[in-house]
């Protein structure tokens, strides 16, 4: 049950921030008016003044450097106030969480006649969705749903908070989920209940810089670290859980969880199949070469600068419903870091380029109208990778799991890890 959080408004900076930021804005308009008069006066060709002119036009160049240098400051310094302000009320919020246990008794709809599934069938699939509303369903009953809340503590002691969804009897198995980009872990209570009523138990966490977790908004140090991340939460809680172990990522999350399949980790062998929905390999569209060119840059002065994804909402689903709860979500947010950012992509093209090299049977899954991910780089793996079943959604965007044919999806993951334990 996703928790919101009670509407403040954000303190005003600090007095020094906010020095900092205007005296940067009037030394860059200060220099740059001074260099346009020198500029001019120097076309004039006026004997004498060439000198004099020549040097307030360099000093200019130093006032507008010296304005920039303010402004990074202030800037920073209102950033670091900001999180300081979001750490604060996230913490708040996960310790009163931590440790937490609910037992819920719930019902979901399903459809009344499932697709079947063909274990023979091809490698790649293609599933029509004809409908863009949920077929009528009959209810079926999922019985106790236990939810255990808990904060794991990361090596470089940011607070990861995390939820474990559990059936009354003991699991068939359990599923390790990782959220996309801007995303947490609360807005896959509904997949995971589905799941627990088909036995399944499922674990996951809200990324760091996400959600309730601790650490700068869309940031993280590196792409290791967060697969660092991975790796301790599935040490320390995927072994106390039922086996098979599935691995299951979404766009950003996705794209970790072919990493980690891939790179020779310890944990790799441990995994009894991957599944990747929407996965970030390449963008759908590329991205500009100005804000290419400024991530670049900004990596190595000011890995942290954060950049809006300009991401809507409805660019993630038809459903309408879905998509304005997600507008009022508090803990949903549009915005990336330049560290982030470059080094997601890169991953993406590492495990595209060495999808030849996958070992763990691998379910893709991809929607044909998603304009954030690449379908055509997920065909690709797809075509590389010996050992993934690729399925098509037909009229979907990039939350599959959220579409308004939502069922169809999550049928298709449920049945493919009945096939891998069968």
């Amino acid at each position: 049950m996703t928790e919101t959080a009670p509407s403040s408004s954000p303190s005003a900076p600090p007095r020094t921030t906010l020095f900092w930021i205007q005296a940067g804005w009037l030394l860059i308009a200060g220099g740059f008016l001074l260099a346009l008069v020198c500029a001019v006066v120097l076309a004039q060709e006026i004997r004498g003044t060439e000198q004099l002119f020549s040097d307030l036009h360099r000093m200019s160049m130093y006032i507008m450097l010296a304005g920039l240098g303010s402004l990074a400051i202030g800037y920073r310094m209102l950033q670091r106030h900001r999180n300081q302000e979001h750490q604060a009320e996230r913490l708040q919020k996960a310790q009163s969480s931590q440790n937490g246990s609910e037992v819920i008794v719930a019902t979901l709809a399903t459809p009344s006649n499932p697709p079947a599934q063909n274990p023979t069938a091809p490698t790649v699939e293609s599933l029509e969705t004809p409908s863009r509303h949920p077929s009528p369903s009959a209810p079926h009953p999922l019985g106790e749903v236990i939810v255990d809340h808990w904060i794991q503590i990361a090596t470089d002691g940011e607070e990861l908070v995390g939820t474990t969804w559990r059936p009354s009897d003991k699991p068939v198995g359990t599923l390790f989920v990782i959220h996309g980009l801007s995303d947490h872990i609360q807005r896959y209570d509904d997949v995971a209940r589905f799941l627990v009523g088909r036995g399944y138990c499922v674990v996951g966490y809200d990324q760091r810089g996400h959600g309730r977790s601790s650490g700068i908004r869309g940031h993280a140090p590196s792409f290791g670290c967060l697969l660092r991340d991975v790796l301790e939460i599935w040490s320390d809680r995927m072994s106390l859980e039922a086996g098979p172990h599935f691995l299951y990522g979404h766009s950003l999350g996705g794209c970790e969880a072919l990493n980690v399949a891939l790179r020779p980790l310890h944990l790799s062998p441990a995994i009894d199949g991957v599944i990747a929905s929407s996965p970030l390999l390449l963008p759908a569209r590329p991205i500009p070469w100005w804000k290419e060119l400024a991530a670049r840059i900004a990596n190595h002065i000011y890995p942290q600068l954060a950049f809006s994804t300009g991401i809507d909402p409805l660019e993630l689903t038809h459903d309408y419903q879905v998509a304005e709860r997600l507008r009022r979500d508090p803990y949903w947010h549009r915005s990336v870091t330049a560290r982030l950012g470059l080094e997601m992509f890169a991953a993406g093209e590492w495990a595209l380029a060495h999808a030849h090299e996958l070992k763990i049977p691998t379910l893709l899954m991809h929607g044909d109208e998603d304009t954030l991910t690449s379908l055509e780089a997920c065909r690709q793996f797809a075509r590389r990778c010996e050992v993934c079943r690729f399925v098509e959604f037909t009229g979907m965007r990039h939350e599959l799991h959220h579409e308004s044919d939502r069922q169809d999806v999550w049928n298709t993951i449920a049945d493919w890890m009945d096939e891998r334990r069968g």
